[in-house]
């Protein structure tokens, strides 16, 4: 998932923007 607000995804565990 992507999130627009830099949070923290358990899909790659990276922080998405």
């Amino acid at each position: 998932l992507m999130c627009g607000c830099g949070l923290l995804v358990d899909s790659n565990e990276e922080i998405k923007w």
